[in-house]
């Protein structure tokens, strides 16, 4: 009977030492509940654990990659993925990512590469021909950029987030248009997102829609009255339609609402208070501004501009850099800071000069952009004889 007492105590102790022993199965699945819940650090510890267990298990080596890319550690990410696709290469989930991955390193052709080999391996993967078109775009390619998110629109037609940045990809075209045509598309699925009725509003200005502009930001502004950028782009917007003393408002509370938003606000305020008769008030608010402010970045020296403490022969030279898109950049600011100046001056002639060289040098789409062609306009109307 001692014996069988034993025996049975054995058993007994075996079979909760079992209990207490989770499979690598069920460390993986253990492990991605932690992730779900965002406890990336007891999932990886999970998912090691199982694969101490079972060191050809590629589902545990994703898992954790997964929860490092999560936590930011992209090479850690990439190794596992790559580990994971060594045991079983026609892992679609795996080369997607691990292309997400290398997008975060900026490997753009690599991660192109992967989200290539997921579609091959799986030509319905919900995430790969997203993923592609965003890297494409990174590169500049907007054409295979649209004909991925297109593809991933014709997989999920209510996938918002594939017709946003087709969008953003069909701007970058000047298919402005289209853009609305998408971002309309991305209101209908979210009627609540102020950000959607801001880019729309935004593409609609660029189409010179500037009542459907105005009306899409006044939309934004409803939706998340608490966001700068609503206020930020609807003040630039009447700036641009002369509606200055609306536009003041506007950008006061953007920088009202975020401080960060003073830079680039204040430089608008002080052409709209400039246009409103109040321009020495204005000089002084800026200089005031830049002398508590101290950092002389380029946003500094585009604001010391304003304030009549930069001049313009020294604001274009400040504007190089050996970056050659940097300076092409800066030198487009520059070019705006002085045609707006100087038609704030009265001098037409020198501000339809600076806004023609600015125009043939910056890129579209922006707000000084669409804000240039509007003054431009109106000063080649200006200049035109009345016909008799």
């Amino acid at each position: 009977m001692i014996l069988h007492a034993a025996l049975v105590t054995l058993i007994l102790l075996r079979f909760g030492a079992a209990l207490q022993s989770p499979s690598a199965r069920e460390l993986v699945d253990r492990g991605c509940k932690k992730g779900e819940a965002g406890d990336f650090d007891g999932a990886i510890a999970d998912f090691t654990k199982a694969i101490e267990l079972n060191p050809k298990y590629s589902d545990a080596y994703r898992n954790r990659g997964d929860a490092k890319a999560r936590k930011m550690d992209f090479d850690g990410a990439i190794i596992d993925f790559s580990r994971a696709l060594l045991l079983n290469p026609k892992d679609a989930d795996a080369y997607n990512n691990r292309g997400t991955a290398k997008t975060n390193k900026n490997d753009i052709d690599g991660a192109i590469a992967d989200f290539t080999k997921a579609i091959e391996l799986n030509p319905r993967h919900p995430d790969a021909y997203f993923n592609r078109g965003n890297a494409k775009g990174d590169k500049n390619d907007f054409d295979g950029a649209i004909a991925d998110y297109t593809k991933a629109i014709e997989r999920n037609p209510k996938d918002a987030d594939a017709h946003n940045m087709r969008g953003n990809a069909k701007m970058s075209k000047k298919d402005y248009a289209g853009a609305v045509t998408d971002y309309t598309k991305v209101i209908e699925l979210n009627p609540q997102d102020a950000h959607a009725y801001g880019i729309r509003g935004n593409a609609r200005k660029s189409t010179l829609d500037w009542t459907g502009a105005e009306a899409d930001l006044t939309k934004a502004i409803e939706l998340d009255p608490a966001s700068p950028r609503g206020f930020y782009y609807r003040g630039c917007l009447r700036y641009g339609l002369r509606a200055w003393k609306d536009a003041l408002k506007d950008l006061r509370k953007a920088a009202e609402l975020n401080p960060a938003f003073q830079d680039i606000c204040l430089p608008w305020i002080s052409l709209a208070r400039a246009r409103l008769g109040e321009s020495e008030a204005a000089t002084k608010e800026l200089a005031d501004y830049v002398a508590a402010r101290k950092e002389d970045d380029w946003e500094g020296k585009i604001l010391r501009y304003h304030a009549r403490r930069l001049s313009e022969q020294d604001l274009l030279a400040a504007a190089k850099d050996k970056d050659p898109q940097l300076a092409s950049s800066q030198e487009s600011e520059a070019l705006f800071a002085i045609a707006s100046r100087r038609l704030v001056e009265g001098d037409k002639d020198g501000a339809r000069l600076r806004f023609k060289e600015y125009l043939q040098k910056a890129k579209s789409g922006s707000v000084p952009y669409d804000t240039a062609t509007i003054e431009l306009k109106a000063l080649e109307s200006e200049s035109k004889p009345e016909k008799k």
